[in-house]
């Protein structure tokens, strides 16, 4: 499930290996732009969970991984590891090419001039110096919304999906269901730094855990009818927002509470 932590590595492996080459041929069932043949990628960047893939004519190509997406690099003739009809970009680079850069499943890809699109987006938790004044203000500012969503309203805090809302809340000791306006600044910065640590400790590429355990990655995350590792009451799950999403917790460790434990 990518989060702000694969989206991040995702950027690093690719601005390792495409960056300064040229674009010989494009491809894509959502850009349909036929004049990217010829341009050089000058730069990968990620914020939050969008990637962005910059030219020399000053455009970028944006993609959101959604829920499944993911942007694979492949030697020529080298078998794809997903289906070739799940493929929603292919760029070869080189001339010959020499790259092949594949982004499979991702539901939001186009073409953009300027960093408009991105803008309303909140400060990215990845960021080399994240702006948690700003990202507290943006939360402060959905006062009324409960704390599990406001988590994870990208326009807030970029980069925060299901796994690192349940995980950052679960650490803190933090409740959910709760509206913002429950919490102190102090609270909402806290979240803002657990998240971004959690995070960090998962740019490397190992398999992601929060619990530094070999035996359990998640503190809750799907952990739903299991003990809490803290008091050992069973972990639930419940749906937040209009989208339904998962939320994770420990109704003894976490319900009620407004500072981090």
């Amino acid at each position: 499930m990518p989060e702000g932590d694969t989206i991040h590595r995702s950027a690093r492996t690719l601005r390792e290996a495409i960056v300064g080459k040229v674009i010989r041929r494009f491809a894509s069932t959502r850009i349909l732009s036929r004049d990217l043949a010829g341009k050089q990628l000058t730069a990968v960047e990620a914020h939050g969970k969008h990637l962005l893939l910059r030219l020399d004519d000053g455009r970028a190509i944006q993609a959101h991984m959604g829920m499944t997406g993911s942007v694979h690099l492949y030697r020529p003739g080298e078998r794809w590891r997903r289906p070739e009809g799940m493929a929603r970009m292919v760029i070869e680079l080189g001339d010959p090419t020499e790259l092949v850069v594949v982004a499979f499943s991702t539901p939001t890809l186009r073409l953009i001039t300027t960093d408009q699109p991105i803008a309303h987006l909140g400060p990215d938790v990845l960021a080399p110096e994240v702006d948690a004044a700003e990202a507290v203000r943006r939360m402060r500012a959905r006062a009324d919304q409960p704390l599990g969503v406001v988590v994870m309203d990208q326009a807030a805090l970029a980069g925060v999906g299901n796994i690192y809302k349940s995980e950052t809340l679960f650490t803190l000791a933090l409740d959910p269901f709760l509206p913002v306006s429950a919490f102190p600044d102090e609270t909402l910065a806290a979240i803002v730094e657990r998240a971004r640590r959690l995070m960090k400790s998962n740019l490397q590429g190992r398999m992601r855990t929060t619990t530094r355990s070999t035996a359990q990655r998640y503190y809750v995350y799907r952990r739903n009818g299991r003990p809490c590792t803290r008091c050992g009451t069973l972990i639930e799950l419940r749906r937040q927002g209009e989208q339904n999403r998962s939320t994770y917790f420990c109704p003894r460790c976490q319900l009620t509470r407004t500072t981090p434990r």
